[in-house]
């Protein structure tokens, strides 16, 4: 499945948080993002792991937990037993629970925005909140270069299958050179196309146009959204309280 029909497969669904204002996921994530880095005590960031995870699951988003929690894991699996051999001493597990339980809530808070929310309603969203045009356009640039070179790398790889050039997993050992040239020049050729197809996509729509463009996606804050940014924001003032 490529990364446009995950997208569309998540923003099809129908849960709270897809039906909620873009405004509001975002002001949550920039709580959590602000808020959680500077929490020390360990069972309060334990609390609020706790509430990003079910908030993933409101939002219908159960796979991606379970792929972010063991992708989360492996490092600290991996890297503890490493220490403890290499430089021979105990390994700090208070300090790794501190950091996993701290980059866990903003994560899961930057999914639900980003897998809830499509990118028209995310950019309404950030066009109401004033944010400055070239932030916008190089979120929205950004997000949509990502997808459309996806669908070019996929079209290199099996053009290379046809012609029976595809490198195996070998050759990125015993002729790591060659093979990297092989893959790397006609995607800098396919990257440079996508570039000027969406430069000319984006002066047809008139982005750089002095009017006022009309909006497709209309947003309306909902007493939902409100209370979701209340709640959220009562467990920041606690979290400071304690």
């Amino acid at each position: 499945m490529s990364l446009i029909e995950r997208a569309q497969h998540f923003q099809q669904s129908n849960s709270v948080f897809h039906r909620m204002d873009p405004r509001a996921k975002l002001i949550v994530a920039l709580l959590y993002s602000t808020t959680c880095p500077l929490v020390v005590n360990l069972w309060i960031l334990a609390g609020l792991t706790a509430v990003s995870i079910v908030f993933m699951l409101m939002a219908r988003l159960r796979k991606m937990l379970y792929i972010t929690m063991g992708f989360s894991l492996i490092p600290f699996l991996v890297y503890v037993p490493v220490e403890a051999w290499l430089w021979n001493k105990n390994p700090d597990f208070i300090t790794y629970g501190r950091l996993y339980l701290t980059v866990t809530p903003i994560m899961y808070c930057g999914m639900i925005l980003g897998f809830t929310t499509s990118l028209d309603k995310m950019m309404a969203a950030f066009e109401k909140m004033r944010f400055p045009r070239p932030v916008r356009y190089g979120i929205q640039v950004a997000l949509r270069y990502l997808v459309m070179l996806e669908s070019e790398a996929g079209m290199l790889f099996k053009g290379l299958k046809a012609r029976g050039l595809m490198p195996g997993r070998r050759d990125y050992f015993i002729q790591p050179v060659k093979t990297l040239r092989l893959l790397v020049i006609p995607m800098l050729i396919r990257s440079f196309k996508v570039a000027d197809q969406m430069a000319a996509a984006a002066e047809l729509k008139g982005v750089a146009a002095p009017v006022k463009p009309r909006k497709i996606q209309p947003l309306l804050f909902r007493a939902a959204d409100l209370g979701f940014i209340s709640l959220n924001l009562c467990l920041m003032v606690a979290a400071w309280a304690l």
